[in-house]
C-alpha cells in the first residue's frame, strides 16, 4: 500500500459527492426548471396544432379462395 505524503493533505473529502448541496441548488433553482418544462411543453402542443399530419396507409383486399378457407377453418378448430 502507499502511504500519503507528509506535507500532502487527504483528497479524500474532495471526491465524495456532495447530495445535500446537489438538491439545496435543484431547489433554488426550481422556478427556472419548471418555467423551461413549461415552454418545451408549450412548443411541443403548439408544433402538434400546426404540423402538417403526413402518413398515409393502403390495403388491398381480395376475395378468398376455397384454398384459404379450408386453412382458416383448420385453425380455428385447434383455437377452440
Amino acid at each position: 500500500m502507499t502511504q500519503p505524503m507528509p506535507g500532502k493533505p487527504a483528497e479524500d473529502a474532495e471526491n465524495e459527492l456532495d447530495i445535500r448541496g446537489l438538491f439545496r441548488t435543484l431547489w433554488a433553482g426550481k422556478l427556472w426548471i419548471i418555467g423551461m418544462g413549461l415552454a418545451f411543453a408549450l412548443i411541443a402542443l403548439a408544433y402538434t396544432f400546426f404540423a402538417r399530419q403526413e402518413w398515409s396507409s393502403t390495403a388491398i383486399t381480395d376475395r378468398p379462395t376455397v384454398n384459404m378457407l379450408g386453412g382458416y377453418y383448420s385453425q380455428q378448430q385447434f383455437l377452440r
